[in-house]
C-alpha cells in the first residue's frame, strides 16, 4: 500500500458516498497556501489593500507604491511623494484607484498595457487638501469615495464633492454596491446618501448593545438589500432594509470581544473574518466554521486586510507580507498543527461514521470540528502498535502491521486473528468468494474466512511465497507482485469449504511476459480496471500482444498449476524513474 504524508479533503469527499461524518465542514482541514515575502515583491514590509483588475492582475497598497502580481512576477506602481498606500479599488471602467497619506489619484493601463498613477491631489478643494491618511478608496455608480480621519472625498471625473466628518476618531467606510455606510466608535452610525452635487450622512439608530462598535465590513445577500454588517466587536448583524437582525457564527462565544479588522465573501458565498490578534477565519454561508489560520496553523504575520478574487483565491494582506490562499472547500490538508504525525499515515477509512487513519504510531481517529475549534488527527488509544493499514469487516475495523487485529470500536480492546499472523502487509477480500480474505504476510499469502462473526485461519496457499504486493481484478483475478521473480496473475478456479482452492499461475517476467532485466521488485495495484506494475524499470501495464504460452502443470498433487503468459507487459508512456523498495521491503530482505 503507498502511504501518503498529507491528507487531503479531496479524500474525505470520496469517502462521503460510504458513510462518512454528516457534517463535511467539520472534517476540513487547513487550506493550502503561499508566502510572499518583502523580498518576493520587492517593497514594505506592511500590505494595507487589494484588489484586483478585469485581466486578474492583483494590487497591493504598499509604502509609497502599489505592488502588482501577474500570477508569476511582480512590479511596482510608483506614488510619489506620498508613504503608506491603505486604499485601493477597481471600477467597472478597470481604472484604478488610489488613497494614499495626503495624496489620491489614480492609474489607467496605457497602450503598453502598463499602469501610471496620476495624481488629483491639486484638484480637491484647498479648504479639504491637507486631509491626512486615506484609510479606505471604494468604488460606487456615482465615483470613488476616498476616507480620512477628517474627509470624505467623491470624485465625479471632473471634480471632487466633499464632506468634512464630525468630530472624533475611527472612522471607516464600508459599502455592498451603492448601499454605503459611515460609522465612528463615538460618532455613531451612518447611511451614506450621494447626490451629483453633495454628500450627506444620514444618521443610523445603532443599538444600545453596540455601543462604541464601527461597522468594518458590508457585505451583500442573496436578496437585493439585505446585507451583513460586520462590526469590530461583538459579532455580525443581518439588515434586510427594515430591521437589524442577529447573525450568528460559531466565533461569536471566543471571539465576541476580539477586534475584528475586515471581513469579505468569497465567490461561492463562504465568509471570511480576520481578527489581527487571532487570525484568519472562513465560514459557510449561515456562519458555521470552516478553517482557522492562526499562529498554530502557520500564519506567518498578523493579518490586516482579505480580498477574494474572481477565480476563488483569497488574499491576505498582512503586517509582514502577502498570503494567497488557495480557498477551494473541497481541497484542504493536516500538518503536525493538526495531530497528523510527520510520518507516513493510510488513507481514510470510514467505520462507523467516523474516519480513521494507520500510522506507524497506531490508530488514529478524526475529530470533527467543535465551534471554532478546528477538526483535527487524534489518537485512540486502544491501538497503539505500527500499523501498516486498516480495512472494514462487516461490524469490525481489522488493522495490519506487526500483527492482524480486529477491533469493534471505542471502548473495546483489539484482538488478535488466529494463525499467529505477524509482519501483515495487506489484508484484503475476495470479491468472488465472500467471506474469505487474503492476508499477505513475511511467509507468502494466507487466507482467512469469517464466519458468524468469529475468524477461521484457513492456512497458506501454496505456491505464493514472497508476494510483496496483490490487487484484485474483475472476475477474481489476482495480480501479485515479487521480490525478484516478477508479476503473478493467479485465478483460484474451485474454491472448497475450507480454503480458496489451488491456485492458477500465470508469471510474468524478463523470459516471459516483457518485464525487462533487472527489473527487481514489482509492485502491482489496479487503475482503471486493469494492472499497473511499478518497478525498477518504470511503470508497465498489460498488453495482448505476446504468444501463446504452454501450459505446465506440476504433477504433485494439490499443487499450483503454473503458466506462461499469453499477453505481455509493456511499458506506460508515462514511465517511473524506478521502484525502490520501501519500509517494509526493507524489513523483509
Amino acid at each position: 500500500m503507498r502511504r501518503a504524508t498529507l491528507l487531503l479533503s479531496t479524500l474525505l469527499a470520496l469517502v462521503g458516498a460510504v458513510g462518512a461524518p454528516a457534517t463535511p465542514s467539520a472534517t476540513l482541514g487547513l487550506p493550502f497556501s503561499d508566502f510572499f515575502e518583502p523580498r518576493d515583491y520587492g517593497g514594505h514590509v506592511q500590505v494595507w489593500s487589494a484588489t484586483e483588475d478585469a485581466a486578474g492582475l492583483m494590487y497591493f497598497g504598499n509604502f509609497a507604491s502599489v505592488l502588482v502580481y501577474d500570477g508569476a512576477r511582480w512590479d511596482h506602481i510608483a506614488v510619489p511623494g506620498t508613504t503608506f498606500v491603505r486604499g485601493v479599488a477597481i471600477d467597472a471602467a478597470d481604472t484604478l484607484w488610489i488613497g494614499a497619506v495626503n495624496e489620491l489619484g489614480y492609474a489607467r493601463t496605457d497602450a503598453t498595457g502598463r499602469r501610471m498613477f496620476v495624481s488629483l491631489r491639486e484638484r480637491v478643494p484647498e479648504n479639504a487638501r491637507n486631509f491626512g491618511e486615506i484609510w479606505r478608496t471604494i468604488v460606487t455608480s456615482q465615483g470613488p469615495l476616498f476616507l480620512s480621519n477628517t474627509w470624505l472625498l467623491r470624485w465625479d471625473g471632473d471634480r471632487f464633492t466633499t464632506l468634512r466628518l464630525p468630530e472624533g476618531s475611527g472612522w471607516n467606510l464600508a459599502a455592498a454596491g451603492d448601499d454605503v455606510w459611515v460609522s465612528a466608535p463615538l460618532a455613531g452610525w451612518f447611511r451614506l446618501r450621494q447626490s451629483a452635487s453633495a454628500l450627506q450622512l444620514e444618521p443610523f439608530a445603532r443599538p444600545e448593545r453596540f455601543q462604541r462598535q464601527t461597522i468594518m465590513t458590508v457585505l451583500p445577500e442573496e436578496k437585493p438589500g439585505h446585507v451583513l454588517l460586520a462590526l469590530s466587536r461583538r459579532g455580525w448583524l443581518r439588515w434586510d432594509g427594515k430591521e437589524l437582525q442577529p447573525f450568528t457564527t460559531d466565533l461569536d462565544a471566543e471571539l465576541r470581544d476580539q477586534l475584528l479588522y475586515r471581513a469579505a465573501r468569497l465567490p461561492d458565498g463562504r465568509l471570511v473574518a480576520v481578527y489581527m490578534q487571532r487570525g484568519v477565519f472562513i465560514l459557510d454561508a449561515e456562519g458555521r466554521m470552516l478553517a482557522r489560520i492562526d499562529d498554530g496553523a502557520g500564519l506567518p504575520s498578523k493579518p490586516i486586510f482579505p480580498f477574494a478574487n474572481r477565480r476563488g483565491d483569497l488574499w491576505v494582506c498582512l503586517q509582514r507580507g502577502i498570503l494567497r490562499i488557495d480557498a477551494r472547500p473541497w481541497l484542504t490538508w493536516f500538518g503536525p498543527e493538526r495531530g497528523a504525525p510527520r510520518s507516513p499515515i493510510s488513507p481514510p477509512t470510514s467505520f462507523r461514521d467516523e474516519l480513521y487513519f494507520s500510522s506507524d504510531n497506531g490508530l488514529l481517529r478524526l475529530a470533527p470540528a467543535v465551534g471554532s475549534q478546528p477538526a483535527r488527527l487524534v489518537p485512540v488509544p486502544e491501538f497503539t502498535s505500527f500499523l501498516e493499514g486498516i480495512t472494514v469487516a462487516g461490524d469490525t475495523l481489522i488493522g495490519y502491521g506487526e500483527s492482524l487485529w480486529e477491533w469493534r470500536g471505542p471502548g473495546t480492546k483489539p484482538q488478535l486473528l488466529p494463525g499467529e499472523p505477524n509482519n501483515v502487509f495487506e489484508f484484503a477480500a475476495m470479491g468472488t468468494q465472500p467471506g474469505r480474505w487474503l492476508a499477505m504476510r513475511d511467509g507468502g499469502v494466507h487466507s482467512y474466512r469469517r464466519e458468524n462473526e468469529r475468524w477461521i485461519y484457513e492456512g497458506a496457499i501454496p505456491g505464493l511465497g514472497h508476494i510483496r504486493s496483490l490487487a484484485e481484478t474483475a472476475g477474481g483475478v489476482w495480480w501479485m507482485g515479487t521480490p525478484r521473480d516478477g508479476v503473478f496473475r493467479v485465478r483460484f478456479p474451485a474454491p472448497t469449504p475450507t480454503g480458496p482452492g489451488v491456485p492458477e499461475i500465470t508469471v510474468f517476467n524478463t523470459a516471459n511476459g516483457g518485464l525487462p532485466a533487472g527489473h527487481g521488485w514489482t509492485r502491482v495495484s489496479v487503475r482503471g480496471g486493469a494492472p499497473l506494475l511499478r518497478c525498477e524499470g518504470g511503470l508497465f501495464r498489460l498488453s495482448a500482444d505476446g504468444k501463446n504460452g504452454r501450459r505446465r502443470r506440476n504433477t504433485a498433487r494439490g499443487s499450483p498449476t503454473a503458466r506462461r503468459p499469453r499477453a505481455r507487459m509493456s511499458t506506460c508512456r508515462a514511465t517511473d524513474s524506478g521502484s525502490r523498495p520501501d519500509r517494509r521491503d526493507r524489513r523483509s530482505s
